[in-house]
């Protein structure tokens, strides 16, 4: 079949126009069944109008926008396929051009939408995705779903470049089935589980991102609005890096995945911030608190200061703080009068992960010298003479009155007086009353 425009309606049933290589530019079909067409050249999805013979002969004008059935294939094997008026299928709506691209002018609505393509898959704002199952793959191109409010529950494919695809709601990577043609125009399945491509760019704008199946490819960026989940441990295989973005780490499963390098978890970075490394990352909005408290400590006065450090507290998911820097220290110096001074950060601190820093700052106290002393009163004199002129008076009681005449001595007096005070000078014990030329006499 050659025409310019092709108008299928069927109220009663389908239409199958799939067996030869028909020659069409514009389709429209509208049908209460299954609608299967395959031609060749550029095809477009658009609206027609023509007249037919209605009830009783009488001619009347039919008209039809996009493909509307229950369950629609439309195939180009050659050149390209254009949405160019919106098109919906109660089952499945699968659009496929073999060796072209595919291109979403108008929006497309099923309940499982294929979109098939060798070359690339692309969309306009207009042309938004509803679907419980979306499998979109491109032999040799792109898939580029990025640009409309698509909205789907589950998404699978892969492209031999890049594949990029933007939903509004929540997400789930995983597994979907859907019916092609294959080239002699007979139905077949079309099945994908998981994302294969060079580089993997899909995003939620509201909710989760579930990965149920396996990713692959050179580079993987996964972008969720909220959390990212994984219950089913599935895997994130890249040749390069991966890249996992979310709002918030509390109540993420992140299924055995973890990020490399030394700084495996980021933080206070938004979707599209610089990342200048090729690690693979966990990457999240929301930014924790670290408390760093810096040392305290003491010295002697005309000391030189003793090393200044800092602990670090309150870091998460198995961060080792490897990504914080900076340096304590104190105005005290050796010359420092004794006093308490403050340990502060004499270089700020940072944290190369995103975390926001609380300083908590220390106190050197610098303590007064204590120079040795004498004990004047403890310390006792090594001089048996002066210890005892010191000591209490030991006195000898006079013999007699001290007014009466002094008693007469015979012999050698003096002699006999100092043998009383024998070798130390006790001059205390030395009052005799009774004797001349002796110590009483002095």
């Amino acid at each position: 079949m050659s025409a310019e425009t092709l108008l299928v309606r069927t109220p009663a049933g389908g239409a199958s126009l799939a067996a030869g290589s028909n020659d069409v530019r514009t389709l429209a079909a509208q049908a209460s069944g299954n609608v299967n067409f395959r031609g060749a050249g550029n095809l477009a999805i658009g609206t027609a109008a023509a007249v037919g013979m209605g009830p009783g002969d009488v001619l009347q004008a039919a008209a039809a926008s996009g493909v509307n059935a229950a369950n629609a294939v439309v195939q180009a094997t050659s050149g390209n396929l254009a949405v160019q008026a919106a098109s919906a299928a109660t089952g499945g709506l699968t659009l496929q051009a073999d060796a072209g691209n595919v291109s979403l002018g108008q929006s497309v609505q099923a309940s499982t939408v294929a979109l098939l393509a060798g070359g690339d898959i692309t969309q306009a704002t207009a042309g938004t995705v509803t679907a419980a199952g979306l499998l979109a793959r491109s032999s040799g191109g792109n898939v580029q779903l990025d640009a409309a409010s698509n909205r789907t529950d589950t998404v699978a494919g892969g492209a031999a470049n890049g594949f990029a695809y933007t939903d509004v709601d929540a997400l789930r990577i995983g597994e979907v089935a859907a019916s092609r043609q294959d080239a002699d125009g007979n139905l077949a399945s079309a099945t994908a589980s998981g994302i294969a491509a060079d580089a993997t760019v899909v995003q939620t704008l509201a909710g989760d991102l579930t990965l149920d199946a396996t990713v692959t490819g050179r580079v993987a960026d996964l972008v969720a609005a909220e959390r990212f989940q994984n219950p089913n441990s599935a895997a994130i295989a890249t040749t390069e890096s991966w890249r996992v973005w979310a709002n918030t780490w509390e109540g993420e499963t992140r299924g055995g995945l973890s990020g490399s390098g030394p700084l495996p978890n980021l933080y206070n970075r938004g979707y599209g911030a610089a990342v200048g490394d090729g690690d693979n990352h966990f990457i999240y909005r929301q930014q924790p608190t670290v408390t760093i408290t810096l040392d305290s400590a003491s010295r002697p006065a005309g000391q030189e200061n003793p090393p200044l450090g800092y602990t670090v507290s309150g870091l998460i998911l198995g961060d080792t703080g490897a990504g914080i820097s900076g340096a304590a220290g104190t105005s005290a110096t050796a010359t420092s009068p004794a006093g308490a001074y403050a340990v502060t950060a004499v270089t700020p601190f940072v944290s190369a992960e995103g975390y926001a820093i609380n300083l908590v700052p220390g106190l050197l106290t610098v303590t007064s010298l204590d120079l040795p002393g004498i004990d004047v009163y403890r310390e006792m004199p090594t001089t048996y003479l002066y210890d005892r002129n010191l000591a209490p008076v030991a006195m000898c009681f006079a013999t007699g009155p001290l007014a009466g005449d002094k008693a007469e001595q015979a012999g050698d007096l003096l002699a006999r007086e100092w043998s009383r005070v024998k070798t130390r000078p006790h001059l205390s014990n030395c009052v005799a009353t009774d004797k001349t030329n002796a110590c009483a006499n002095f």
